[in-house]
């Protein structure tokens, strides 16, 4: 019987979505993804999982920090 190699999710490859930016506040640096609300970052850069630390823990940060982009820009 063969034996069949584990799947790495670092060799994936795995982009931030321009879409992900605007929607749950997130930039690419570097290998990671950073929380421009609360600066800490996802350990792998996917929709569920950037979704999942958004709306745990970013939502009360965003919801005070209300407004347009450029509101939300400057507050960073």
């Amino acid at each position: 019987m063969a034996a069949y190699r584990k799947r790495k999710v670092d060799n994936e490859n795995r982009q931030l979505n321009d879409d992900w930016t605007v929607q749950y506040c997130f930039v690419p640096q570097q290998t990671n993804v950073i929380c421009l609300l609360c600066h800490s970052t996802v350990a792998v850069a996917k929709i569920s999982n950037i979704k999942r630390h958004y709306e745990t823990k970013s939502i009360e940060i965003s919801t005070t920090l209300s407004g347009t982009n450029e509101q939300l820009e400057l507050n960073l």
